[in-house]
Formats: C-alpha cells, sequence, structure tokens
C-alpha cells in the first residue's frame, strides 16, 4: 500500500498544494471530490474518496516513462551496527547459503540489495543525515517501495 501523500503535504509539488487548497475551501461533496480528482490528475496525482465526500489516498499516477531517481542515502556504520546485532544476519546466511558456498567456493559475494531484500524493513534511524526527505511508511519504518536506489553516503 502507498502511502497518502494527503499526510505529508510538505512532499508534494506547490502546484499539487494549490490544487488541494483550492478544494478545501469547497466544502466535501462529491462533485467537489471528482473536479478535484480532475485537476490532480491534471498534474500527473490522483486519489480517492469516500461516502462521506472526503478525499484521501493521494498518489502519484504511475506511468511507463522514466521515473526520476528516488535515491535513499543511509548511515554505513548505524546500518552495520544494527544489521549484524539482529537475527536478520543469521537469517540472512542460512536463507543464502553461504555457509556452503564458503566451503565449496572459498568465498561468497553479497550486495545491500540482497540484504534489504532479506531484512524485509529498515528502521529510520538508519537514514544518513544527508538526506534531505524521507519517506516512511505506517509502522514509521522507510517505504523502501517508495525509492529506486538505496545507498551508502559517503
Amino acid at each position: 500500500m502507498e502511502q497518502d501523500l494527503f499526510k505529508t503535504p510538505e512532499l508534494l509539488p506547490q502546484e499539487v498544494r494549490d490544487i488541494i487548497e483550492k478544494y478545501e475551501e469547497m466544502g466535501t461533496s462529491y462533485d467537489t471530490c471528482h473536479k478535484l480528482i480532475k485537476d490532480l490528475e491534471q498534474v500527473g496525482y490522483t486519489c480517492d474518496y469516500g461516502l462521506d465526500g472526503i478525499p484521501y489516498e493521494l498518489t502519484k499516477i504511475k506511468t511507463n516513462k522514466p521515473m526520476e531517481n528516488k535515491t535513499l542515502l543511509i548511515d554505513r556504520n548505524a546500518f552495520c551496527d544494527w544489521y549484524f546485532d539482529h537475527d536478520i544476519c543469521k537469517e540472512f546466511v542460512y536463507r543464502h547459503n553461504i555457509i556452503q558456498e564458503l566451503k565449496d567456493e572459498g568465498t561468497f559475494t553479497i550486495t545491500l540489495e540482497d540484504i534489504l531484500d532479506s531484512a524485509g524493513y529498515l528502521p529510520n534511524n538508519l537514514v544518513s543525515s544527508q538526506q534531505e526527505v524521507v519517506i516512511l511508511d505506517e509502522l514509521d519504518e522507510v517505504d523502501m517501495s517508495y525509492y529506486d536506489k538505496i545507498i551508502f553516503a559517503n
């Protein structure tokens, strides 16, 4: 489930905030919501609305166009402290048959992507101080699906 951008208006482009403000002043009705959605779609966003005429689940419209590069910078030291201090590391070693690889090949390769996929989540306290904006999920963890690239900060 995507994050409802109504909850984080500071992350929205000004033109989207202007549209939302315009319709906030009009009250709640199906007609108002329908017009709001038409205006939002013109700038690449959409939302749903309930029986009460209140809009919710504002999201960016997904397209097949190349998306802008959304990179998350994480703190290397904080990440290593977190990852190697939890049972996630043990589970990863077993799941990816690393012990057998070491026995057979003498080496193994691991990527940050492999680790993140295995862990399934990323606590928000691992984000680098260089990161300007962080998108969180409903559990206040980093919404990894929002980013197309997660890398260590310099």
